[in-house]
């Protein structure tokens, strides 16, 4: 059974039933000390299907309850929700995550990297409104270290093989945006 939810399909997790014992914290309200001017949000901590160690989940709530009673009543209900499915055993599938090799899976064999990237982003069902334009500005930003670093070698870009990405590519991309500010 999936859970789709305020909890659920925001923030690209389900949950799902699980037959393993599950380790988790109940769904609690964290209302910052009654401080409308601060989100407030609910936390619990549950296992994943592939992490058996129990990681923290956060639901934020809702900007439009501008009132504490408005956002404790909204609070309940979800917190119900959760903990009902916490102690029907379910956990967490992370959907959203999807390392390097799965997009080159999902593209050609001989797939270029930005090209996938971007194709992975048209197709993704599970980013909100303006997700899709701030993940195609990071993968912009990623391209232009690779044009600056061609410009430094004297030489034209063009497009990597998807295949070529390690994670020491990741860190000098990650690096040169540290100090370049």
């Amino acid at each position: 059974m999936i859970y789709g939810t305020t909890c659920g399909t925001k923030y690209d997790y389900d949950m799902v039933e699980s037959n393993e014992e599950t380790n988790y914290r109940l769904a609690v309200l964290k209302d910052r000390n009654g401080d409308l001017s601060k989100e407030w949000y609910i936390e619990w901590y549950v296992n994943t299907q592939t992490n058996k160690v129990p990681q923290r989940k956060r639901v934020k709530i809702p900007l439009i309850y501008d009132t504490a009673k408005a956002r404790r009543n909204f609070a309940r209900e979800e917190i119900k929700k959760i903990n009902r499915l916490l102690a029907q055993g379910h956990v967490f599938v992370d959907k959203s995550f999807r390392p390097v090799a799965e997009f080159v899976k999902l593209a050609s064999v001989n797939a270029m990297l930005f090209e996938a990237l971007y194709n992975q982003i048209q197709v993704s069902q599970h980013l909100r409104k303006k997700s899709g334009g701030s993940y195609k500005s990071s993968v912009n930003e990623a391209k232009q270290y690779f044009i600056d670093l061609t410009k430094q070698q004297q030489s034209t870009f063009s497009d990597i093989p998807a295949d070529s990405l390690s994670k020491s590519v990741i860190l000098k991309i990650r690096d040169y945006y540290v100090t370049k500010g």
